[in-house]
């Protein structure tokens, strides 16, 4: 009837040891079950999140998940409902845009013409100042309105963009050519520097045009009369790069970071610029896997430098 104590306790023991082994055995296996069930589970949402992540921010077409989860179906809809609303709303602010610079158009040329009749036809010299001014403002909203196709047509994507093998040394020098005119008038000296071979880049001839003709009359018309525009091409580290330097007054360090922006012009006073020049250089860069990037210059005035890979 009796037993050694010693023998008790190692019974006790070897008990307590073997079902501490199965609990820890049995929590690790749940444990690991739980996690592979909850990532089954969660493996939708996870899709979803993915999909939504590797979007660019300008595809807004509606989300389509290869096996939707019955539980997601209401927030997919939800969302591509959203999606369709957001793009609904800017194809039409687009429309907008692109019919009321349209339509503004041909009025701004009829009255240009009729004023410059007006100069033509005898004005007195106090009504010949008055009538130059309104061409002169006149001048301004038909550059405001090209602007504004311009960006309505590149929102929409309605200009072609077919990369091919670009000279940008040649559309600088055509791009320079056209703008002497107005250069000349102000009395500014404008000028080009591109040393070696010719410097090729893959690109849209007409967008490139479009971006150097902006960051130019930019630097035209914040310069000073007598001032200097230099463009200068240049290969660094396999890029090609674009420079465009003024000797304006430059732009407050405050505002380098939004410059770009619409309608942000980089002085209050300024009333000849319309805010968009820079905001579509940005855009066409951008559309070229270009960096653009503003800075002042040490002796004052703008520098202005865009980036291009060469592949």
């Amino acid at each position: 009837m009796a037993e050694r104590s010693d023998v008790r306790e190692e019974v006790t023991l070897n008990i307590a040891a073997s079902l501490a082994v199965g609990s820890l055995l049995g929590l690790a296996l749940a444990v690991w079950l739980s996690r592979r069930t909850l990532n089954r589970e969660l493996q939708p949402l996870e899709e979803l999140r993915s999909a939504i992540t590797r979007r660019d921010p300008d595809h807004l077409q509606a989300i389509h998940l290869e096996e939707p989860r019955t539980e997601l179906a209401p927030v997919v809809s939800a969302l591509n409902h959203l999606l369709d609303r957001v793009t609904t709303g800017i194809e039409r602010e687009r429309r907008f845009l692109a019919d009321a610079a349209h339509e503004l158009r041909t009025p701004l040329a009829v009255l240009k013409l009729q004023a410059e009749n007006a100069i033509d036809a005898g004005a007195t010299p106090e009504q010949r100042v008055h009538l130059e001014r309104l061409v002169s403002g006149v001048d301004r909203s038909t550059r405001v309105v090209e602007q504004l196709l311009l960006l309505a047509r590149l929102d929409a994507n309605a200009v072609p963009f077919v990369p091919q093998t670009v000279a940008l040394d040649e559309i600088a020098r055509d791009t320079l050519a056209q703008l002497a005119p107005l250069a000349h008038a102000r009395r500014q000296d404008i000028g080009l520097s591109h040393d070696g071979a010719s410097l090729t880049i893959p690109g849209e001839p007409a967008l490139l045009g479009a971006l150097l003709r902006n960051l130019v009359e930019n630097a035209l018309r914040h310069t000073p009369e007598g001032g200097e525009v230099d463009v200068t091409l240049r290969e660094e580290n396999g890029c090609a790069i674009l420079e465009v330097r003024d000797t304006g007054p430059g732009i407050d360090p405050a505002h380098l970071g939004d410059i770009t922006e619409r309608f942000v012009r980089s002085h209050s006073q300024d009333t000849q610029g319309t805010g968009l020049g820079l905001a579509i250089a940005a855009h066409i860069a951008g559309l070229h896997h270009a960096q653009l990037h503003l800075a002042n210059g040490p002796a004052g005035g703008l520098i202005v430098s865009i980036t291009f890979p060469r592949q």
